[in-house]
């Protein structure tokens, strides 16, 4: 009877004593590479990712984004740790066809997206995914995450050729990924809702105790903005253009102030353009990186403020050139000659409307725009 017990029991233990020592040893590994890696970063800091085969981008991808994870619970959404590593793992992503003055925004949101995503697919151990000695003897160019279209494919031209990235095609469908995931999973199953967790946070400026102490329906969700966002979206437009209405009307009295025919610089009419760029800039960067609106109603947001932004660029050459002129042309010397008037007048007519057509011909370069 002894025997059969010791037989039959005592292997349990062993068994068990033999996984936690497994587990204890993974985990002590996990700790050497982390630490190896932190001390290489810190040492070499310029030192790229390694995105030499489908193998190493996704490590380098998941490792960078699991940091950037960290640090986000630690020191908010916008730290310099936390934008260290984002930007390293965003460098595993093709953003080639992203205007350069959007990628931050666009390469953050598609990594703490991507990272849900791949946290809740069935993803081969890392081990199995193709390295750089696969690649040696075929034409392949991509490798793709099993039942999925996420891919990975080598760049074959550009300062990238020859690296191994998420295409361009898998980060602009990362959205709709991300929408089926959420519907597949749903809220109870994904335990970090790190994207949404981001989009609804504010920026430094506005305390993160005042939302936490806003009712529950203010921080709900509304196409992929919380409410409090759309809220302050709104107010902050309507105060802005309060403002312009009565910096029109101040621009008016003070004109009418010291107006006076002997006066050849009124500069003072530069005044009111010049504020309304200075103003809507000012409401861009507060929507942006402050009320943190993300997404497609960033983009239409950011068109269109842009838009009036050149409107009122525009306003203030032309009205600049006028300036210039009548200074100019108050001269003595030159106001003597007929000529030399005219063609005053006209050259810098021509070179105010030369600024104008630049700076509305570089709306399809803006990333607002494309």
């Amino acid at each position: 009877m002894t025997s059969d017990f010791r037989n039959q029991y005592l292997p349990v233990p062993q068994n068990l004593s033999i996984s936690c020592g497994l587990l204890v040893l993974l985990l002590l590994c996990s700790l050497l590479i982390s630490s190896v890696q932190a001390d290489t970063l810190r040492n070499h800091p310029l030192q790229p990712v390694d995105t030499s085969s489908p193998r190493a981008t996704l490590r380098a991808f998941m490792t960078n984004a699991a940091n950037a994870q960290t640090e986000f619970r630690q020191s908010g959404y916008r730290s310099m740790e936390v934008m260290k590593h984002t930007q390293r793992a965003v460098s595993t992503l093709d953003l080639r066809q992203i205007a350069t003055a959007r990628r931050e925004d666009v390469g953050l949101e598609a990594t703490l997206r991507l990272k849900v995503i791949l946290d809740n697919i069935e993803v081969p151990e890392l081990d199995t995914i193709p390295g750089p000695e696969d690649f040696k003897d075929t034409d392949d160019l991509f490798w793709r995450v099993p039942n999925t279209n996420i891919t990975i494919a080598r760049i074959t031209e550009g300062t990238r050729r020859g690296a191994w990235l998420f295409t361009a095609e898998t980060v602009s469908r990362l959205p709709d990924y991300y929408k089926l995931i959420r519907e597949a999973r749903g809220a109870d199953q994904i335990t970090d809702w790190v994207f949404e967790n981001y989009t609804y946070s504010p920026g430094w400026m506005i305390p993160v105790g005042l939302i936490d102490v806003l009712p529950r329906w203010m921080r709900a969700g509304l196409f992929e903005q919380a409410l409090w966002q759309w809220i302050s979206l709104l107010l902050s437009i309507a105060i802005s253009a309060t403002i312009l209405i009565w910096a029109w009307r101040a621009s008016n009295w003070l004109q009418k102030k010291v107006h006076s025919d002997a006066r050849r610089w009124p500069l003072e009419r530069m005044i009111f353009p010049v504020f309304g760029m200075v103003l809507l800039s000012a409401l861009l960067y507060f929507i942006d990186q402050q009320i943190n609106i993300t997404g497609d109603v960033l983009g239409a947001t950011s068109a269109v403020l842009i838009l009036i932004i050149l409107i009122f660029a525009s306003w203030a050459v032309l009205i600049g050139g006028e300036i210039f002129n009548q200074g100019i042309t108050g001269i003595k010397h030159i106001a003597s000659i007929s000529i030399a008037t005219d063609v005053t007048r006209l050259v810098i007519r021509i070179i105010s409307f030369v600024i104008v057509f630049l700076l509305f011909s570089s709306l399809p370069n803006i990333s607002a725009f494309r």
